[in-house]
């Protein structure tokens, strides 16, 4: 079965009535994990990625998006995912930093993909923080916006 996201009362409400009538027939089985990144969460780092290219006009979105994961990603999902820690430091980490951007740009290596939504809250809010300390503001969220 394909993993139903639950973010509040009403999903919560649709398990259950979902499960009193599925489990008449037989018993069911429910693994509960942390959500992966939200939809409104991988648009808002997509729409970041073009507003930092248009602020430094030395780089591609691209490019941009790759430096992002670098600094950004690559150190959330190697204190948090232990296999990417490790597969991380034997392949890429030997690598000089240029040539670790071109990997990521060129190979699209899924970092923000692996994340969840707290992750990704995270690295959207490193974002903001490093790009606003360098005089790059990003457009904020509109206000209830899941994270």
């Amino acid at each position: 079965m394909k993993p139903i996201p639950i973010r509040d009362a009403k999903d919560i409400r649709w398990l259950v009535d979902f499960l009193t009538v599925a489990i008449k027939d037989r018993p069911q089985q429910v693994t509960v994990c942390e959500l992966k990144r939200s939809v409104e969460q991988n648009s808002l780092t997509h729409k970041y990625y073009a507003e930092i290219a248009a602020s430094r006009e030395d780089m591609t979105v691209n490019q941009v998006r790759a430096e992002c994961k670098m600094i950004f990603g690559v150190p959330i999902l190697r204190a948090n995912n232990e296999k990417f820690r490790e597969t991380y430091d034997r392949v890429l980490k030997p690598l000089p930093y240029e040539t670790k951007l071109e990997f990521i740009e060129r190979t699209e290596l899924p970092i923000t993909s692996l994340m969840s939504v707290k992750e990704m809250s995270q690295y959207i809010d490193d974002m903001l923080k490093h790009f606003r300390e360098r005089g790059v503001y990003l457009t904020l969220p509109e206000e209830g916006f899941a994270r």
